[in-house]
């Protein structure tokens, strides 16, 4: 075969094998738009734009049809490729999308990872769901680019959600709010964070197609009640509060843990942090409110007890078993009721009613504040006071009275007005229980009051007025009452008994703090259950108490005790000056010098270096007025250690 032969060989083939197809596939690519084109442009302009593709792939498989059947194929396989033609057309958009899902995918990935390493916030307008609108699959990962866009650049972020909320990719734009949100919680570490949290969390619209909608009002709602309890000046208001904000987080807390949502369990950590840091600034809170807690002190120092702080008057039960008896006779002799300064008598007197039967009315009157008048003014005092508490307690109807009835003829007058009470007391008795006698007998020595007058009136009383008893209280009975008062009952009130005394520490302050032992001991021997004295120092330990630190507060011991004994003397200063003032300028160097040689220190009256003759009237009147004793010795010894003490600081101070 010759060279033309070869030549004529491969012409025949490039027309064959190469120019022919290509040449065929340049025709129909040309013939296809025309074809499809031309009837998709004149069906979607008359009706929409699926009629459009439906008669375009109609018409371009009408005219293949034809050609196929011209060529000689067979009418079915005509029809078989034109209907698959057609299926392939009409699903086009469901068939693209997984296909070109498969290449978007790792190309989307490649852009997240860049944007992540170059720190850029452009790459996201590359993304596949920017140009491929059609695509109905999830592109997963589109979420977590639109939150790094967001969080790099909220302005970016929000033109991202502007442009994606209207697509078939949505759901990325919420996935991603809804993260940024949750993050956005997450970072609210501090409680002061937390209280702002209202402020500063995003405001997405998009939340409320969340299952999750009204957890997340929870948290900003929690935020603003605990911005408002923090806020609140009242530490016990903001307590209250801070209890409530603790209660509505543990409720919260249980919803969220039957919430089946994929961010469920973030949200619960996020709870249990607020309910973490709002527990804690309680405890700090209580911590804060139990330092400058004060604790009540119920101890009452320098006024008689009355019934509106019983719960600091204790003991006392035996004398007042003895006045109940002492009334019960039909005459019944005066009752004289004597105890050293400061010894509770007022207060007996104050709490005697709730000793006595209801048959019996007792009415407490202090000679101190009505003794320095004349008698008209004494008698209306004593009719004025007697008729005002008998009415206050509802005991009896008494008449008013006024200061011009016993104008005329005080003590007709006065008789007058015992008469109307005795027709009122209806077999009632009536106790006039008179306090202060130191007074009523001073009114007669400075002539203020007629002593024959008055104390003629109270023996009166005594002998013809059986529905009226008399009480007298004071340090001591004058011996010139005697010849009017006869067969007197005579009454000692002394030192609380040790189980009294116990009951005057504890019981006041039984709520808020507890004693050792050896502190209640100790109190014992500094007052020996002098009443006033005791109040004096279980006042000044509540008031050292109420300045420790909290966890030592509730509780007293021995040193606590002992660092109260000078804030006690010093408080008890006025009463004691009067004890040592009455103790006469002998009798005061004799305390001084027993009181320097320490405590339970007891001297015979032949140790005492002071002269003999003075000095035995000088003890006697140092015991009589109960400031020392005489032991099973005889010797001589201050009777309460916390006196013996007093009288060595005012010496020492004196200098």
């Amino acid at each position: 075969m010759g060279v033309s032969g070869l030549f004529s060989q491969a012409n025949f083939v490039a027309h064959s094998w190469l120019l022919k197809p290509i040449a065929g596939g340049m025709m129909n690519g040309l013939l296809f738009p025309v074809l499809f084109g031309l009837p998709y442009l004149l069906a979607s302009g008359m009706a929409d734009r699926l009629t459009g593709i439906i008669a375009g792939l109609l018409g371009s498989a009408g005219v293949y049809l034809g050609v196929m059947l011209l060529s000689g194929q067979s009418i079915e396989t005509a029809l078989l490729g034109s209907m698959i033609g057609f299926a392939l057309g009409i699903s086009y958009h469901w068939w693209k999308s997984p296909l070109f899902y498969l290449l978007q995918m790792p190309y989307n990935q490649f852009l997240y990872r860049s944007e992540q390493l170059k720190g850029t916030t452009q790459l996201l307008k590359k993304h596949s769901a920017y140009w491929d609108e059609h695509q109905w699959l999830p592109l997963y990962g589109l979420d977590k680019h639109l939150v790094l866009v967001a969080e790099r650049d909220a302005h970016a972020g929000k033109a991202a959600f502007s442009d994606l909320n209207h697509t078939k990719q949505r759901w990325a734009v919420i996935q991603a709010q809804l993260e940024l949100y949750i993050r956005a919680l997450e970072k609210k570490h501090s409680l002061e964070d937390i209280q702002t949290a209202h402020q500063q969390l995003p405001a997405f619209d998009l939340l409320k197609e969340t299952q999750l909608e009204t957890y997340l009002n929870c948290f900003r709602d929690l935020s603003i009640t605990i911005h408002a309890t923090i806020s609140k000046e009242d530490t016990q208001l903001r307590k209250h509060s801070l209890e409530k904000n603790i209660d509505a987080t543990g409720e919260l807390l249980k919803d969220l843990t039957h919430v089946k949502h994929a961010q469920s369990l973030r949200l619960c950590r996020i709870t249990e942090h607020w309910r973490k840091q709002l527990t804690e600034y309680s405890r700090n809170l209580n911590h804060q409110i139990e330092l400058k807690r004060q604790i009540k002190n119920p101890y009452i120092t320098g006024v008689p007890l009355t019934t509106a702080v019983s719960e600091v008057f204790v003991g006392r039960r035996e004398v007042a078993a003895k006045i109940e008896n002492l009334l019960h006779t039909a005459h019944a002799a005066p009752i004289l009721l004597l105890g050293q300064r400061r010894m509770g008598k007022s207060s007996l007197l104050n709490h005697l009613p709730r000793f006595l039967p209801q048959e019996c009315i007792s009415v407490a009157l202090d000679l101190q504040g009505i003794s320095k008048v004349n008698s008209a003014v004494f008698f209306y005092n004593i009719a004025r006071i007697v008729t005002r508490t008998t009415q206050q307690q509802g005991l009896l109807q008494l008449p008013n009275v006024t200061r011009e009835f016993f104008q005329r003829e005080p003590l007709t007058d006065f008789n007058e007005w015992l008469d109307t009470v005795e027709d009122t007391l209806a077999g009632k008795t009536l106790l006039l229980a008179f306090d202060e006698l130191e007074s009523l007998d001073n009114a007669f020595t400075d002539k203020s009051l007629e002593q024959d007058a008055i104390l003629a009136t109270l023996r009166h009383i005594i002998q013809h007025r059986s529905q009226f008893k008399i009480l007298l209280a004071g340090n001591y009975l004058s011996s010139s009452w005697s010849s009017y008062l006869i067969n007197m009952e005579t009454l000692y009130l002394g030192y609380l008994k040790p189980d009294e005394a116990r009951e005057l520490i504890l019981n006041p302050v039984k709520h808020e703090l507890s004693y050792d032992e050896t502190a209640i001991n100790h109190i014992l021997s500094l007052t020996r259950g002098h009443p006033a004295l005791l109040q004096y120092l279980c006042k000044a330990i509540v008031g050292i108490k109420n300045n420790q630190a909290t966890e030592h507060k509730a509780y007293v011991t021995a040193t606590d005790v002992e660092a109260a004994v000078p804030i006690a003397l010093q408080s008890a200063t006025q009463f004691l000056i009067y004890i040592q003032q009455t103790a006469g300028e002998l009798g005061q160097k004799v305390l001084l010098f027993i009181a320097k040689q320490g405590e339970n220190t007891a001297f015979n009256i032949s140790q005492l270096p002071f002269d003999r003759e003075t000095l035995k009237t000088c003890l006697h009147n140092l015991v009589q007025q109960e400031i020392i004793e005489q032991n099973k010795n005889e010797a001589y010894q201050f009777q309460v250690e916390m006196m013996r003490r007093w009288f060595i600081n005012s010496n020492c101070q004196s200098k």
